[in-house]
């Protein structure tokens, strides 16, 4: 115990940086930064409480969020058929603000937004990737699906 203060007292406090490590922290924060706004936490909460209230279960919170994003998302081609992956980056649809900002998306926008819509929910959801394509993973019931 007494060595374990010796050793935590003579190093420096995890909130030290060096200024190397800052720096290098603030070139790869950077080099990944978008220039898309998210609307605040409030705008998704808004959507739930349009389609979700307490009385529902969790499949049926879940059905909502599906259907809703089924039902006022538009499937955005052009950004689909950019033709490389810098390309990509120029659309929104990529990612969740192309669902909340714009009202379309491509596959992974759609399940990034789900992921979002769904933990607001306390339900826990993922997004899995594979093929060019994105979908989502739900946890309900003691099993995902």
């Amino acid at each position: 115990m007494e060595k374990q203060k010796k050793n935590k007292e003579n190093s420096a406090p995890d909130s030290e940086k060096s200024a190397q490590e800052e720096s290098q922290e603030d070139t790869t924060q950077n080099k990944y930064k978008t220039t898309f706004e998210m609307p605040s936490a409030p705008y998704q909460k808004n959507v739930l409480r349009e389609i979700c209230d307490d009385s529902m279960s969790e499949l049926e919170k879940v059905r909502a969020i599906y259907d809703w994003l089924i039902l006022n998302i538009n499937y955005d081609h052009a950004a689909a058929n950019s033709i490389s992956d810098q390309d990509s980056i120029n659309y929104d649809a990529w990612y969740a603000e192309g669902v909340f900002n714009n009202n379309k998306a491509v596959c992974d926008g759609y399940a990034k937004a789900f992921v979002i819509l769904a933990k607001l929910e306390n339900i826990p959801a993922v997004r899995v990737t594979g093929n060019n394509h994105a979908w989502n993973r739900v946890y309900l019931n003691g099993a995902w699906f």
